[in-house]
């Protein structure tokens, strides 16, 4: 039975399975190519293409911090840049979010995870992670009983609001 209907764009589709496969979300290889998120994932879906997709990886010394995995990487932007652990101990800038992210990520974890296994709401760890809340002495003792004193940057020379100079 005859085919009806344009050709398929081959072309079109290995530049989106090239696109995937350096760690780009449909939404912005949709962007770049000019169709919806839908199109791009169809058109990849459609190609049979087995594509690799990139862990995440440390913003400084780009190693992988860990492979992919949909329930970490399903939305890049849950995840923002992060360090590894290595390259997080020269950051005595960081924030606790920050921390707090570098190490659920080296450990594996997602956001639903570690708030399960620490007693708080997904939406306060994601927050917390963001910056936006201070967390309180009890979820900080549980996240250091989870990763070790190094979540905590005891280093860091500036006084916090709470001791001030006088």
């Amino acid at each position: 039975m005859p085919r009806f209907g344009r050709n398929p764009d081959e072309l079109r589709r290995l530049r989106i399975a090239t696109l995937r496969s350096k760690g780009l979300t449909f939404t912005e290889i949709g962007k770049r190519l000019g169709i919806s998120r839908q199109g791009a994932y169809g058109l990849l879906i459609r190609s049979k293409k087995a594509v690799e997709v990139p862990g995440i990886c440390c913003r400084e010394c780009k190693k992988e911090i860990c492979p992919w995995k949909r329930s970490l990487r399903g939305g890049i932007r849950r995840n923002p840049p992060t360090w590894c652990l290595v390259c997080l101990a020269k950051h005595p800038e960081a924030t606790l979010g920050q921390r707090i992210a570098s190490h659920r990520l080296q450990a594996r974890l997602t956001r639903f995870e570690l708030a399960n296994k620490v007693g708080v709401s997904i939406n306060f760890l994601a927050m917390t992670e963001q910056g936006r809340v201070s967390p309180r002495w009890k979820f900080l003792k549980k996240l250091v009983r989870l990763f070790g004193i190094g979540i905590l940057d005891c280093y860091n020379s500036e006084p916090s609001h709470g001791d001030r100079d006088e």
